[in-house]
């Protein structure tokens, strides 16, 4: 084999390594952000339930306040009676009293509705207090090895990338050119293997001629795609592959 395809396909391995770590890096970065989203609906869910707990104190108190103001009012009118003068404004005033009356017996029960309501926010309250604490700690644990992956990440890039640029200086430029090109064109592998007397890279069939060629040592670039076929490990004929 050429001098120059072995140097290729060295470059090609370190290219393909320095490829797997890019697209490592760039995953990161999105895993971070989703346990940073996880951490904030956890905080959120917590937050509406606070809130509900809230409103149902806040209620709580409004029924007992208002509750407060009927009493007195009652108490009031009840007092009234002693001075009316007339049956209508009399049966006006029982009315009136009555009318209280109902109305505190239905503070009284929303009263009682809120007590229970407020206990089962208090539990679900503390239970998702438990629930966020739990999914904060798991995924704050998560961003920081994720981070951690991140700083390693970058310095095997910056290493392998200096790697690859000393392997890229042996090349010949001409080399080198046509390897960045294929590269550039998003051909992947720019230097491949005779598959059943194929290329590789785009499956055009080899002649008979230059698969034998090939298989000596001879360079052999695709008409289709471009591409440097060599002889490997997994190489063979076409006729090898019907038999």
């Amino acid at each position: 084999m050429e001098e120059y395809l072995q140097q290729l396909i060295d470059l090609q391995d370190a290219d393909r390594k320095l490829d797997r770590l890019r697209s490592d890096l760039e995953r990161i970065p999105g895993e971070i952000e989703a346990q940073q989203r996880e951490i904030e609906r956890r905080e959120a869910e917590h937050r509406a339930a606070e809130q509900n707990l809230r409103e149902i104190v806040e209620e709580q108190e409004e029924c007992e306040r208002r509750k407060e103001e009927l009493i007195a009012k009652l108490a009031e009118y009840k007092n009234q009676l002693l001075t009316l003068k007339t049956n209508e404004e009399y049966r006006a005033m029982l009315d009136q009293i009555a009318y209280s009356e109902s109305k505190i017996d239905e503070m009284d029960s929303r009263i009682l509705e809120l007590m229970y309501s407020q206990e089962e926010a208090e539990a679900e309250l503390e239970e998702s207090r438990k629930t966020m604490e739990r999914a904060v700690k798991r995924s704050r644990k998560r961003i920081e090895l994720l981070r951690e992956e991140l700083r390693e990440l970058q310095e095997d890039v910056r290493c392998r990338t200096e790697e690859r640029n000393g392997l890229a200086e042996l090349i010949k430029p001409r080399y080198l050119r046509k390897y960045d090109q294929l590269r550039t064109a998003g051909k992947g592998q720019v230097v491949v293997g005779l598959l059943h007397g194929a290329c590789g890279g785009c499956r055009t069939n080899v002649p008979p001629q230059s698969a034998v060629e090939i298989k000596g040592g001879t360079v052999f670039t695709c008409p289709i795609c471009g591409r440097f076929v060599v002889w490997t490990e997994d190489s063979s004929f076409a006729s090898e592959e019907k038999q």
